[in-house]
């Protein structure tokens, strides 16, 4: 099917924003996990069960390669899925989870969200444009 050049334009900037939607939902992911991991390590019980299970501090790494043509969305959305993924697996600790629904309920709900408890999945909003 042949497509004049208006339309080309007009289907790359539909793709632009759909790329940039969930480039900002990835962002959003990764500052929540980042809140949600400094609400528990502000505690020392926050602290030790966080240290038995790996995290040490609360600023989670990001990488900064770029891609070749200078876009860094897909590794934005790469490290966002790679978070949601250790927050999930933070998550399955039985123990943990009971203890910050006692005392730290808020930074729960942060992890909660980010693991997809009740979430749409990153890059749902493109899916539903298509």
């Amino acid at each position: 099917m042949w497509i004049n050049n208006k339309e080309r334009l007009y289907r790359r900037k539909l793709e632009q924003v759909g790329v940039a939607d969930t480039t900002r939902d990835a962002n959003a992911c990764i500052a929540r996990a980042n809140r949600g991991l400094r609400a528990l390590l502000g505690t020392p019980m926050g602290e030790t069960h966080l240290a038995r299970l790996g995290f040490k501090s609360a600023t989670l790494g990001r990488s900064s390669r770029m891609a070749s043509n200078g876009a860094g969305e897909g590794t934005t959305v790469l490290e966002a899925v790679v978070v949601a993924g250790r927050i999930a697996r933070l998550l399955e600790d039985a123990e943990l989870v009971r203890w910050a629904s006692r005392d730290c309920a808020e930074g729960l709900a942060l992890l909660q969200q980010v693991a997809g408890h009740g979430k749409k999945p990153l890059g749902a909003s493109v899916s539903a444009r298509r």
